[in-house]
């Protein structure tokens, strides 16, 4: 199911298609496949449907998926789908970093994103 999406979402072997694309990740979702979340709330981030892309990240990222924690830390830095929130957007780096299921390019991304936000949290400090 899962592939079958992604067929539709690429059009690999078949026109593209968002719409089927949306419909076979779903029933992936539904099977229990968590990387099915990522790329609902992707396939919606492309639509501009900000919130229903953070809802859908937020799903992945409560079954496991580690990027999709580094995706919601970007939603609260940005307000995107969300209220604005370096504190929150923190802790969901922290609970990528502490992810099993994070890929090395998910991990370096939270990595550099908690690096530039103790940056300017110093950087505010001095400021006072």
């Amino acid at each position: 199911m899962m592939n079958l999406g992604f067929f539709y979402d690429e059009g690999l072997g078949t026109p593209a298609s968002k719409h089927l694309a949306k419909i076979w990740y779903r029933k992936a979702r539904h099977a229990g496949d968590f990387v099915a979340s990522n790329n609902l709330a992707i396939l919606f981030r492309e639509r501009h449907a900000h919130r229903s892309s953070f809802h859908w990240f937020r799903k992945a990222a409560l079954d496991g998926d580690g990027d999709a924690w580094v995706e919601l830390a970007k939603c609260h830095l940005k307000g995107s789908g969300t209220s604005l929130s370096a504190a929150r957007a923190r802790e969901c780096l922290r609970r990528a970093m502490r992810s099993r299921f994070i890929t090395p390019a998910g991990r370096e991304e939270a990595q550099a994103l908690l690096r530039v936000q103790g940056v300017l949290q110093s950087l505010r400090y001095r400021r006072s």
